[in-house]
């Protein structure tokens, strides 16, 4: 799906049957079960598509800021939730994403959609990678 050609097309025919994903969420939708909830245990501080203004475009091929899924901005702490995309094809460019956020001195944390509804079933208990995960970067869970 490289060619723009080849993408139109499928994208018109998608279109003309009525093709939708069954669940969209993310980049102005609104936020996903999996980050409400994740933002419901992280407590205050934390803001949901917090944008990390990057100045200038002075690198082609960035952006001038990246949005964040949850941000603590004063952690300078970021938390991307991650569907099911973001194994295969997004995974070079949540890299780039990261590295360049890192460059400006945030952390991002990842975390896959299943691992926080399976986190959040199972009562988020103390000893999961996510728990751990948290706690070893400073950050409280809310009561």
């Amino acid at each position: 799906m490289l060619n723009p050609e080849t993408a139109a097309k499928v994208s018109k025919r998608l279109k003309e049957i009525g093709h939708k994903p069954p669940v969209r969420g993310g980049n102005g939708c609104g936020l996903t079960l999996p980050q409400k909830l994740m933002l419901e245990s992280l407590g205050r501080g934390w803001t949901p598509e917090h944008a990390v203004k990057l100045g200038r475009r002075r690198t082609p091929g960035y952006p001038t800021a990246y949005k964040l899924d949850l941000a603590n901005p004063e952690m300078m702490i970021g938390i991307e939730v991650d569907g099911p995309s973001h194994g295969g094809s997004r995974k070079s460019l949540d890299q780039k994403k990261d590295s360049k956020l890192a460059e400006c001195g945030w952390t991002v944390l990842r975390f896959s959609n299943r691992d926080i509804l399976t986190w959040h079933r199972s009562g988020m208990p103390k000893e999961s990678s996510i728990s751990t995960t948290l706690k070893s970067h400073g950050i409280r869970r809310s009561a």
